[in-house]
């Protein structure tokens, strides 16, 4: 996203974000890092980034906005459509505009 909606989308972000909230939700953020970090550790090699590293920012995320955890997985796979909508990588071969309505 380029600016100014980026600076946008940020300021609107980080406002949810200062450090007087994470204070207040770092009990349930190092909960979950180490549910995701026991789910994966026995399966080896895996993609950090995907079953890791993206799953805390969305899992907290849901859960500070309400998100029932039946529905978290589809609510992660829409936002990763979302941002990448134009991404070769996440699109392949298909029309950018087909990713936001069968992601």
């Amino acid at each position: 996203m380029d600016a100014p909606r980026h600076a946008k989308q940020r300021k609107i972000i980080s406002s949810v974000f200062t450090p007087k909230r994470v204070a207040q939700i770092d009990a349930q953020i190092r909960t979950q890092a180490k549910l995701i970090v026991d789910a994966v550790a026995p399966l080896g090699e895996i993609d950090f980034v995907e079953q890791v590293a993206a799953r805390l920012p969305m899992w907290t995320i849901s859960e500070m906005i309400g998100i029932p955890e039946h529905r978290r997985d589809e609510v992660t796979a829409a936002a990763g459509a979302m941002v990448s909508w134009n991404d070769p990588d996440f699109i392949g071969d298909g029309e950018p505009i087909s990713v936001l309505f069968n992601g």
